[in-house]
């Protein structure tokens, strides 16, 4: 289902943000890319100028967990650089390793916005084309920042919190990177359980129609922003972390879909899951023989 040289078209920002861009799909506005032999300074000046919220997000474009990702904005004595941690410096100062992809900042909805606004949260959704091309949701969490973060992975100290792939609402216990549980986003005291992430039926319809658009690649996880308009396809992961994913809402494989799927395409590769399988199937056929 992750066929190895198609992993570029995931892997490398530059190359997946024009493919989305071509097919509609709703991304952050693109700025250009930016190498460091260039004149780096003048190119994010002009970036800084051309994005409408006066802040841009630069990150590497083969860049994986959050690293090295900086915002740069507007500031009273000229353009700063807010690194993912840490404090501001100005951009004269800003000296480059790696090849940049520009991007303007979303600017998210106020109800996420309310539990972290230094950063965007997102949604991490897994997809899973079937061999029918359906497509069904394997995982979902939404991960918040913390402790003056600007970005939420939970490697950078991130809070992830499941949520019910129906409805929408946030489950009610959130954990960090150790396994540490809250009820509550620990720097602003906003509860997890009863929130509803705002546009989810949305959310579930891009999901849909952007994995359709990838048949070639049918398993993927997608990090889902929410924009004050709707949500926002910030980046789509062709190796997303289940494990990560399954420690804040719960196993992938609770889903007796989920293990059809797996079992049609022959994912499932330990006695466990193979006689989880068998059961379903068992199951099924019974169920089938008494509707006859």
């Amino acid at each position: 289902v992750q066929p190895r040289e198609y992993k570029v078209v995931f892997s490398d920002k530059e190359v997946c943000q024009g493919i989305c861009v071509a097919l509609g799909l709703p991304v952050p506005k693109h700025l250009g890319c930016v190498d460091p032999d260039e004149d780096v300074i003048e190119i994010i000046q002009a970036a800084l100028v051309a994005s409408r919220s006066g802040q841009i997000v630069v990150k590497p474009v083969r860049g994986i967990g959050g690293r090295d990702v900086l915002m740069i904005q507007r500031g009273e004595r000229g353009p700063e650089v807010l690194p993912g941690s840490g404090d501001a410096f100005p951009l004269d100062d800003l000296r480059l390793q790696e090849r940049m992809i520009l991007q303007e900042r979303v600017i998210q909805h106020p109800a996420m916005a309310a539990f972290y606004d230094k950063a965007v949260n997102t949604i991490r959704v897994e997809t899973l084309l079937t061999r029918d091309r359906q497509v069904i949701l394997l995982g979902t969490a939404l991960r918040f920042g913390r402790i003056g973060a600007r970005v939420d992975n939970l490697s950078a100290g991130g809070i992830g919190v499941g949520v019910e792939k129906e409805s929408g609402a946030l489950m009610s216990l959130g954990r960090d990177f150790g396994g540490r549980t809250c009820e509550r986003h620990p720097d602003t005291g906003v509860r997890f359980e009863g929130f509803h992430v705002p546009y989810w039926r949305e959310v579930v319809a891009l999901l849909h129609r952007a994995q359709r658009h990838f048949p070639y690649f049918r398993l993927l996880g997608f990090d889902i922003a929410i924009g004050v308009d709707g949500p926002v396809i910030i980046e789509i992961n062709s190796i997303p972390d289940n494990a990560g994913l399954e420690a804040v809402q719960g196993p992938i494989l609770s889903d007796p879909r989920v293990v059809t799927e797996f079992d049609r395409y022959g994912l499932l590769v330990n006695a466990p899951t193979k006689a989880l399988a068998r059961r379903l199937r068992t199951a099924g056929a019974i169920r089938a023989g008494e509707k006859r």
